[in-house]
């Protein structure tokens, strides 16, 4: 009869080989293995929370919620599974149970700044931006130079009247990746408001780089306004 260490070497292999697998993209195979493990052990937190993972990355969020909540209960607790679960149910559309998760995760590790990013964007979704806005603060305090954060924040700025404010989030996002078609189109956006013609190179510029559907619709709009 197999010693328990000898029983418990092939399931660590196992997840070894098939979380290399799920970071390769390889998902197909990274799913045989994590089923294979709960096979062999059918309450494995880790085969079961990264089973649910990536249920979720090929659209099927709500067996993710399952599985992760599943591989929580086994005591896979923490930011990470936390935060997964929180982008599961934000995939859903379930904004309480996302907000719920988001800062179960940030209670775990306070200074999750994708956590905050994630509850801020579902704040902002929600229409609440003043919460929006000061998560975003938070996750920009860790990663001031993050282009994404610096535009979803001029975003919620800007509904919340703050042009001059927005605007220079926008440009620091440029700043930082000056292909960032997101920022090139929301700063031709607010410029289209004061100054055609100062609105245009800009747009031009996004219309060229741009290759995000909701971008480029972003962009017909503006042009439809000049």
């Amino acid at each position: 009869m197999a010693s328990g260490t000898e029983q418990a070497y092939p399931i660590d292999d196992a997840m070894t080989r098939a979380l290399d697998m799920h970071k390769a993209g390889r998902l197909g195979e990274a799913q045989a293995l994590y089923q294979r493990v709960l096979q062999a052990r059918p309450n494995h937190p880790e085969a079961l929370h990264f089973l649910g993972l990536l249920a979720h990355q090929r659209g099927k969020s709500d067996v993710a919620v399952s599985m992760i909540r599943q591989a929580i209960a086994a005591g896979f607790g923490g930011a990470l599974a936390y935060y997964n679960l929180a982008e599961a149910y934000r995939a859903l559309g379930q904004t309480e149970e996302a907000i719920a998760s988001y800062r179960q995760a940030l209670k775990a590790d306070p200074m999750d700044s994708y956590a905050h990013f994630g509850l801020a964007d579902v704040h902002y979704e929600a229409g609440d931006f003043d919460q929006a806005i000061d998560q975003y603060e938070r996750a920009l305090a860790l990663e001031p130079d993050h282009p994404e954060m610096l535009n979803n924040l001029g975003n919620a700025l800007l509904e919340k009247g703050e042009t001059a404010a927005a605007l220079s989030r926008y440009e620091r996002a440029l700043e930082i990746d000056p292909n960032y078609t997101r920022a090139m189109a929301n700063i031709a956006d607010v410029r289209a408001n004061e100054d055609r013609d100062g609105a245009l190179p800009m747009l031009r510029r996004a219309a060229d780089a741009a290759d995000e559907a909701e971008t480029l619709v972003q962009i017909g709009r503006i042009f439809q306004r000049l």
